[in-house]
C-alpha cells in the first residue's frame, strides 16, 4: 500500500499574512476614491434636478472632493446660487430671467468688475440694490440622502476591492 504525505508549508501563510496589510490599504484607498467620486457625481445630478439648475454649476462652484491615503471628503456648498451662474441673465420689460428662474422687478446689470447678474432695488430709490439668488432649501436633505447611500456603498466597495486586491481571499 502506497502512502501519500500531506506537506504544509508555513512560509506560504507567512507570505500571505505579510502582504495582507498592503492589500487592505490598497483596497481602502480604492474604495474611498470610488465612493467619493460616486458621492460627488450623485450630489451634482440630484441637486441639478431638485434646484432646476444646470449640473455644471455644481461641478464648477459648489461641490469639491478630495481623497487622501486614509479617507476622503466631499464638500458641498449650501449657500444660495447667484443668478449669474444659473444661466445667461436676460432682461424683459417687467422682469429678468436667468435659466429657468424668473425675478419680478429684477434688472440685469454689469458691475465695474465685469460681473453680470440680476439685481433688484431694495427701496424706491436708485440705491441700494441687492443681487438675486436661487434658493436651495432642499440641499441639506439631498446631501443627507447621498451621505447615507455613500456609507452603504463604501462598505460594499471595500469588500469588493479587498477581494480584487487579495487573490487569496476569493
Amino acid at each position: 500500500m502506497e502512502r501519500e504525505w500531506i506537506t504544509l508549508d508555513v512560509s506560504q501563510v507567512d507570505e500571505f499574512v505579510a502582504t495582507l496589510p498592503r492589500h487592505i490599504f490598497n483596497a481602502q484607498r480604492s474604495a474611498t476614491r470610488t465612493t467619493t467620486t460616486f458621492a460627488r457625481k450623485r450630489l451634482q445630478s440630484e441637486m441639478a434636478v431638485e434646484a432646476r439648475i444646470p449640473a455644471y454649476v455644481f461641478r464648477r462652484y459648489r461641490i469639491k472632493s478630495k481623497t487622501s491615503g486614509d479617507g476622503g471628503t466631499v464638500w458641498f456648498g449650501f449657500d444660495d446660487v447667484s443668478a449669474a451662474y444659473v444661466g445667461n441673465p436676460k432682461q424683459f420689460k417687467h422682469f429678468a430671467r436667468s435659466g429657468k428662474h424668473r425675478w419680478e422687478g429684477g434688472f440685469v446689470a454689469t458691475m465695474r468688475s465685469g460681473h453680470k447678474s440680476i439685481f433688484r432695488r431694495s427701496a424706491r430709490s436708485r440705491l441700494p440694490i441687492d443681487e438675486q439668488f436661487v434658493e436651495m432649501p432642499q440641499s441639506l436633505e439631498v446631501a443627507r440622502v447621498v451621505a447615507r447611500e455613500a456609507r452603504i456603498r463604501l462598505h460594499e466597495s471595500f469588500i469588493e476591492k479587498v477581494r480584487q486586491y487579495s487573490p487569496h481571499l476569493r
